[in-house]
């Protein structure tokens, strides 16, 4: 039953004993970790992993769905600094421009006097 009523974040004290048995005595679910695939907690998250405190620290595959973000995250944050590169690259371009029309008297303005 307390394997049921399991959510993972909330604060709940069924669920923190959980975590906290799972962490100290090494163990995962009940029998093993294929315990969690008939849990409510297993069906909502739809991410096939299974909880964190379950987790040994050196398993590749616990919890797929935060690497899985991270490493979204890390190509949305090279694509954002390529894009402030870009844009700070076209801003100094156009002060270039600007300095040298204002010293080079080649340049004028076609329009000098009214319309």
């Amino acid at each position: 039953k307390v394997y049921k009523t399991y959510s993972g974040t909330n604060p709940e004290a069924a669920s923190q004993a959980i975590d906290y048995h799972q962490r100290q005595l090494h163990y995962c679910g009940i029998h093993n970790y294929s315990d969690w695939e008939n849990t409510d907690w297993f069906k909502e998250t739809k991410n096939e992993s299974i909880p964190l405190s379950c987790c040994r620290e050196t398993a590749s595959s616990c919890n797929s769905i935060v690497k899985k973000l991270q490493e979204i995250m890390m190509h949305v944050i090279w694509a954002a600094l390529a894009f402030a590169a870009i844009q700070l690259l076209g801003m100094l371009c156009a002060c270039l421009v600007l300095c040298r029309r204002s010293r080079d008297p080649a340049y004028e303005l076609l329009i000098t006097g009214g319309t």
